[in-house]
């Protein structure tokens, strides 16, 4: 029997990768399943096809008739079915259901019906399925390090010193949760301290509100707006250069080490230029995500209810992807390297370990999570759900801060830090009731567009702050100068220039500006512009007096001139947008 469940476990296995090949290469789904599913598939369903066969073998013991063929492969056919049909989920699960069970129905009948030929065939086969298995493995991960390593070699010659470049994101940190930014909770001492080696900026602006387009244009340095077939097309492929070709063309190390593998793994596009790009890691979870009917189940918010699994399958915390980065770069290289690093922990549902849980109020340990979705469907939390979220919410950031603690006081003992620029920002913030929203990618408000940002490293002066909004896309143009890398390949400006020259004020074509769908915002000096799918949805904050926005400036007298030199830079920026489109809108779970 058990041999007869390897077969078929394996058969099923190969069946799902072949149903995932046509559906990604052939197709260009978004499958986020990387190459290690080769041999995460077929473990994940040879421990989904053994329970079942473990219950049946006992079964039998008191009941033979659950040992034979027409019962025991008719239930293992029908397992197999269900991952087979899960692969591409858009069909009822009822209509899935019924159509599974007919055709273990019939296989079971068949199997009763030709028990010699069809147990004697499954015996030799699965030595050979298991051999199948072994040499994709082998190939598969053989491949990707000869890979890696014949790209490295061929890399050319980068200029004597050239300093190391590590950049971290921190997914969906919004500024004003963090001590440096005036925030009463002590929620990051560690990036408090980090900041003080160098230069913070105080109005740093996300240039999109989630996580895909502002990742774009942080790696190319161009406007979502300019960007939205990257992810929107079929073949993912960065319509610009992006900051991982330009340094692999000038000879760095370079990898990419994610924790929202979601929406910025290699299924993206966002892969391109690194020379290795760890996204999905090798984790139990997502061992288990290889099977179709474990993802399929894992997504069921009444399944994760029942069981009390809240978290995202998978997800990867700051400790394995801290791992991963610390070792790449103990691999022995005369080259500089440059590392992307993306924390996603900060992120909803906020799930923070002991003692993190209940660092700032019992009631977010004690919380049944809820996702952000419930909470928009609300007609008003109530106050002990928000205050509850809330404290999850810092607690969270607690619990990655002492996680990026940990590892620059690792990088100070290697002295891995000696030539190292180090740049620390966030994609986009997070809503926590204000404005009547929880999330992001909701609305412009500047709890989502306002992100932490501080530069240190050689030459950077410590204890600098720069007043001047300063926009996220301009990371490519920054990185490309603290490295000394010659030419102008990104648009945008440095921020490096802002502590340069402290006097010198926002460039025209650095403006701090922001887009959602059909939404725009825009910083300058001293105010905040939003407006909406046309002029007659505008609004204009102060934001030296009202940093949260929550006094709308449109009607009072002289504001006029004001929203007229407004809607004039924000068309020179972007285009009005089709009031019938919605370019950028995210899927749900952003």
């Amino acid at each position: 029997m058990f041999a007869v469940a390897t077969s078929i476990a394996l058969f099923t296995a190969l069946g799902e990768l072949a149903l995932v090949a046509i559906l990604r290469l052939g197709l260009h789904r978004q499958m986020h399943l990387g190459p290690h599913v080769v041999w995460m598939t077929p473990v994940a369903l040879l421990v989904v096809f053994s329970l079942p066969t473990l219950m049946l073998v006992a079964g039998s013991r008191l009941w033979r008739r659950l040992a034979r063929p027409c019962v025991f492969v008719g239930a293992l056919v029908f397992l197999m079915m269900l991952n087979l049909i899960l692969v591409e989920r858009h069909f009822s699960i009822w209509a899935l259901l019924i159509l599974s069970l007919g055709i273990a129905v019939q296989a079971g009948r068949l199997a009763e019906s030709h028990r010699p030929g069809f147990r004697h065939m499954l015996h030799v086969a699965a030595p050979h399925l298991i051999g199948l298995v072994l040499a994709a493995t082998l190939i598969v991960e053989g491949g990707l390090a000869l890979r890696e390593r014949h790209e490295e070699a061929g890399l050319p010659q980068t200029p004597a010193g050239a300093p190391n470049v590590l950049f971290i994101i921190l997914d969906t940190v919004r500024a004003r949760e963090l001590g440096l930014y005036g925030y009463d909770r002590a929620t990051t001492p560690n990036l408090d301290r980090l900041a003080g080696r160098g230069v913070v900026f105080d109005l740093a602006i996300a240039p999109a509100t989630w996580t895909v387009p502002s990742h774009a244009s942080m790696f190319t340095g161009h406007w979502p707006h300019e960007l939205s077939h990257w992810w929107s097309s079929p073949d993912h492929r960065p319509p610009a250069e992006t900051i991982a070709q330009f340094m692999t063309g000038n000879g760095y190390r370079t990898a990419g080490f994610i924790g929202n593998w979601y929406h910025i793994g290699r299924d993206s596009g966002f892969g391109a230029g690194f020379g290795h790009y760890d996204d999905l890691g090798r984790s139990l979870a997502q061992i288990a995500r290889g099977s179709a009917m474990i993802r399929w189940l894992s997504q069921r918010r009444g399944v994760r209810h029942v069981i009390g699994l809240y978290e995202t399958l998978g997800r990867r915390h700051a400790p394995d992807v801290s791992r991963s980065f610390l070792h790449w770069i103990e691999r022995d290289s005369d080259r500089p390297w440059f590392a992307f690093i993306n924390y996603f922990d900060a992120h909803s549902p906020y799930l923070p370990p002991a003692p993190f849980d209940s660092r700032f109020g019992d009631a977010a340990a004690d919380r049944e999570p809820i996702v952000i979705e419930e909470l928009n469907r609300r007609v008003e939390p109530t106050p002990e759900i928000a205050r509850a979220e809330r404290d999850a919410y810092d607690g969270a950031l607690a619990w990655l801060d002492d996680q990026i603690g940990r590892l620059f006081k690792e990088l100070d003992e290697r002295d891995a830090l000696d030539n190292t620029f180090v740049i620390i920002g966030s994609d986009h913030g997070e809503e926590l009731g204000e404005h009547g929203r929880w999330g992001h990618a909701y609305s412009l408000y500047a709890e989502i567009v306002h992100v932490p940002l501080f530069v240190f490293g050689p030459g950077v002066p410590a204890g600098v702050h720069v007043e001047a909004p300063a926009s996220l896309r301009n990371i490519p143009a920054t990185i490309a100068d603290l490295a000394g890398l010659e030419g102008k390949p990104f648009p945008g400006v440095s921020l490096a220039r802002l502590w340069r020259a402290p006097d010198s004020r926002q460039a025209p074509d650095d403006p701090a500006f922001t887009e959602f769908g059909r939404y725009r915002s825009l910083y300058d000096g001293q105010y905040h512009y939003l407006v909406g799918v046309s002029n007659d949805l505008e609004h204009l904050f102060d934001h030296r007096a009202d940093p949260l926005d929550e006094h709308d400036l449109v009607g009072l007298p002289g504001i006029e001139a004001v929203l007229a030199a407004f809607r004039k830079r924000v068309d020179a920026i972007a285009p009005p947008v089709d009031r019938k489109a919605d370019v950028g809108t995210p899927p749900s779970g952003n």
